[in-house]
Order: C-alpha cells, then structure tokens, then sequence
C-alpha cells in the first residue's frame, strides 16, 4: 500500500473520482500526478509537467558539463559535443518516445544554453544564426528520430504483445490522439509508412526519417534566416548581416578548429551572429526612441557610417593596425583578395576556412579595444 496511489486519467473539466480505493484494509491516496520508470505522469496527459521535470534533469546534467569545462578551460568542439550527447541529451532521449510528440520550449532550451555557453553568446542572441553555426541536429528531430525507432520497435513485436495490440488500435481509432497527430506529421514529409505495423522495417529508416526531417527543418531555418521584417516589432531581420555569409546549416570551421582559443571563438561568433557591443545593436534605443538603423552612427571614427560588423571589420579607422594584419594573412591565402570590392572582403573573411584562426584572433582584438574605449 506504501508504494501504491491512484490516479485518476480523465479530460479537463471532468469531475475526479471519489470512489475510496483499497489495498486490503488500507486505503491508497489519490494524486494528481505520479511517477512511472523515471517518468512523470499527470491526471491530465498533457505531459508539460513531464517535459519539465524531463528539462530540469537535463538542465543540472548540462550545468555539471559546463562547470567542468570551465575548469579545465573548455573543450574541443568533438569533445563537447560527445560529452553533452553522453550526459544531457542521454536524458532528454529517455521517454521521448512518449512525451516527444510536441515541442515544449523548456526542453529546447537545454540544447539552446548548450551551445550559446560553447560559443560564449548572450541569451538574445537569435536561435537561427547559433543553430547555423553549431550545426547540430535540431532537438525536436531528435525527438521525433526517437519515435521512430519505437514505431519500428512496435512494428518488429509479436502479435500476442499487450503494446501492439494497444499501438494498433490508437491507429486504426478514430479519436484525436497523440498517434494520430503523429501519424499526420510524419506524413507530412514522406514518411507515413512508419505506422504501418505490416510494413517490414529496419533501423535504415531511421536514416531516411532523419533526413526528410532535416529538410523540413532546413526549409523553416532558410526562410527565417532571409526574411526581411524582425519576428517581433517593425524592426529589420538582425540576420541581415549574417545571411550574406552563411550559405549551408553546418558546424562552421572556427568552431572545429581546436587552435582557435574560447575568446577569439566568442568573439567571431558575437561579430557573426550580431551579438557584439557595436551600436547596430547596442544603439536601438535613445532616450527612450527607437533609434532606425541609419542613426547608429560610429562614434570610434570620424566617418559618418553605420558601426555594424561590416564597418568595423572592413573600414572603421580605429583598427586600421589590426585590420592590416588581417589583410596581410587573406593574401597569402588567396592573392587576388586585395583586388576584390569591400562586400567580397568581408564575405571571405567571415566565411573561409583557411583563415577563420585569424579572422577570429582580429574580432576579439577589434571588440576588446572597442570595450576598453567605453570603458574609458
């Protein structure tokens, strides 16, 4: 009787049983939620409590990853990445057969934290450019890759199992349920042959489901990183910066290269991804106005332009020294960089390999000397 309660599993608005439920002589307590092989359960179904309870665990797992980071002064960026799929997204995947059919922002956010703590980014920094970036797989495709291989699971039990028996018959019912919902999405990219339990599978379709994923995902993050107008307010995209660079979703080479130090990644990530200290940002607001993009003037030099990335990487004269160097490595690496227009420029910059080491050692020397003059 100790470790037995009652739930009672019902829609909202429905009345909750009063009928006194025993286990012998005793009575058994009614709870609204309680917890099952490490997950949550509530009166409701809704699973939110789940997720977050789900998101809580994750989000300590990840705190423990990032405090050992910092000690030993960061990790490698395949390093990282095996570390946090080992300890965090390990418990993230536990369960997300059954709770995984939505997305809930606090599950999100774990992988989130992760790579704005990896790049050294503040929490405003945009979803789109940081998942551009890093390159990872995005968490609800993880979520649904886990589906997936329980509808292969399903589809490979025998027939006397209580689970396919229940599986079938949330497929063939006519009711809204959390399959059905399933069902319609994976059927939106191709993929509605996972729940059919006649239907010979293997883990190959595991692949074939992750990549129709992906180039649904793929299709939102394009269209977000060129949209024109902000998400929020009457502002322009923040990406538009950032879009004239980056062409393909994958892990850039200045986070792969384990040469590149944590400051000098941070520092070309917040120049990227338009989460420095320059007025295009900073600059939004005047006493108490918004300020439109063309008013955030420079105030480092004496040339009436716009302090975005691209001025002060390419013409701003407070860095001319730094900006010299940075130029001298480019033409060694291609010859014909010093011939090409000031858009070109900095496209390559931000965007070759080759020289991603120096291009992020000159961010974080042109952003610790802009610091250094707001200081002063």
């Amino acid at each position: 009787p100790s470790k037995s309660k009652i739930m009672h599993c019902r829609q909202k608005g429905r009345a909750l049983t009063r009928f006194p439920f025993k286990c012998g002589d005793d009575n058994l307590i009614t709870v609204d939620k309680y917890k099952y092989l490490g997950l949550w359960f509530t009166e409701y179904l809704d699973f939110q409590y789940m997720a977050e309870q789900v998101a809580g665990s994750a989000q300590r797992a990840l705190g423990l990853l990032l405090a050992k980071s910092k000690c030993v002064g960061g990790f490698p960026f395949k390093c990282f990445t095996k570390l946090y799929q080992s300890l965090v997204q390990s418990i993230l995947d536990y369960g997300a057969c059954v709770w995984g059919h939505k997305q809930f922002p606090c599950i999100a956010a774990v992988q989130l934290r992760a790579i704005r703590s990896f790049l050294g980014l503040h929490s405003k920094t945009s979803n789109t450019a940081i998942m551009g970036d890093m390159g990872w797989t995005p968490q609800h495709v993880l979520q649904n890759l886990c589906i997936g291989r329980q509808c292969i699971r399903y589809s490979q039990m025998e027939d006397s199992r209580l689970n396919k028996h229940i599986y079938q018959w949330a497929i063939d019912s006519r009711c809204d349920n959390s399959v059905n919902k399933l069902k319609q999405s994976f059927m939106n990219v191709d993929m509605g042959e996972m729940f059919d339990l006649n239907f010979v599978k293997c883990k190959q379709y595991t692949n074939v489901l992750q990549y129709k994923l992906m180039e649904e995902y793929l299709e939102s993050w394009y269209a977000d990183l060129n949209r024109v107008n902000a998400k929020k307010g009457h502002g322009e995209n923040k990406l538009r910066t950032y879009k004239c660079f980056k062409f393909r979703y994958e892990t850039e080479e200045y986070i792969k290269n384990h040469v590149v130090t944590f400051k000098e990644r941070q520092a070309l990530a917040q120049i990227r991804c338009s989460a420095s200290a320059l007025r295009i940002e900073t600059g939004r607001y005047h006493n108490g106005q918004h300020l439109a993009v063309e008013d955030r003037i420079c105030n480092m030099c004496n040339v009436q332009a716009v302090e975005d990335e691209f001025h002060a990487i390419i013409k701003c004269h407070l860095y001319n020294d730094i900006r010299d160097v940075l130029f001298e490595e480019a033409m060694k690496c291609n010859p014909g960089f010093e011939h090409w227009s000031d858009i070109e420029k900095f496209v390559y910059l931000m965007s070759s390999h080759e020289i991603s080491k120096y291009c992020a050692n000159a961010c974080r020397l042109i952003l610790d000397r802009q610091r250094n003059i707001l200081n002063e």
